[in-house]
């Protein structure tokens, strides 16, 4: 009986020890899984190295300065045996109501039907606003141009037209000068079409100081804008005309321009 007791006892001592080794294993195991290994954090917050794919698009991604780079257009003029025509004068005018103007061999002095815009990347339209004489005025081009991008653009333009003078003249018939004028196709209702031609007067002493001339101008329907007043004068009225297809001379336009009244 006693030695039953005595191994009883045993047993119930190396029960208790058995589940205090297991607690002590537990314990440990959960240690190991809560404790940093050689300062390595348990769940490391994801770090951009040089090769992810974050600071490889933040390395390809242009700079607002490359965005925002002026482009090239670079315009050549020739007629239908594709030699050049020099002495054009091309309107460049964006979307945005921004507007260049050159004339082939003002600025160098060589008129060899090859001109040059540098301007902001967007969408615009180019106008032969002036034709050399015996060509007609009033291509247009429409064209996209990137940031720091160049585009090449080649117009051919068709003989003949008619020249137009547009005459400004006061209240009492006497010509006025400095006005400036745009010429645009006429549609239906007295509404604007695409822009033709646009010039100014000569400068004050000029003997044609009075008289704005359009080259090159194709038969048809059209209005006279004027964009600038003569000094003393408020803005004219849009005055239409028309240039029959039959005859050579030239198209005299007569605008009557108010002076201000104070």
């Amino acid at each position: 009986m006693r030695e039953a007791f005595a191994l009883t006892g045993r047993m119930v001592i190396a029960l208790l020890a058995g589940l205090v080794m297991l607690g002590f294993g537990v314990i440990g195991v959960a240690a190991q899984q809560a404790t940093p290994v050689s300062g390595i954090a348990a769940n490391p917050e994801p770090t951009a190295s040089s090769d992810t794919p974050m600071q490889t698009a933040q390395r390809e991604s242009p700079s607002v300065e490359a965005q925002q780079a002026d482009g090239t257009v670079n315009v050549t003029i020739q007629d239908g045996n594709l030699d050049p025509v020099p002495g054009a004068c091309l309107l460049m005018e964006g979307q945005a109501g921004e507007s260049s103007y050159q004339c082939d061999g003002r600025e160098d002095g060589v008129a060899d039907g090859k001109l040059r815009f540098i301007i902001p990347p967007g969408d615009y339209n180019l106008v032969v606003a002036r034709a050399p004489v015996g060509y007609i005025s009033g291509t247009n081009v429409s064209l996209s141009l990137g940031a720091g991008l160049t585009v090449q653009v080649t117009i051919d333009l068709q003989p003949g037209g008619r020249a137009v003078f547009v005459t400004t003249v006061d209240e009492n018939d006497q010509p006025v000068s400095e006005a400036c004028y745009s010429i645009f196709i006429a549609l239906e209702f007295g509404q604007r079409g695409e822009l033709v031609s646009s010039n100014c007067a000569p400068p004050p002493g000029d003997p044609d100081d009075g008289s704005v001339s359009f080259p090159g101008i194709a038969p048809g329907n059209y209005i006279a804008v004027q964009t600038r007043a003569p000094i003393g004068h408020v803005l004219a009225d849009e005055t239409p005309f028309s240039v029959p297809a039959d005859g050579t001379g030239p198209i005299i336009v007569t605008v009557v321009s108010s002076a201000f009244i104070l």
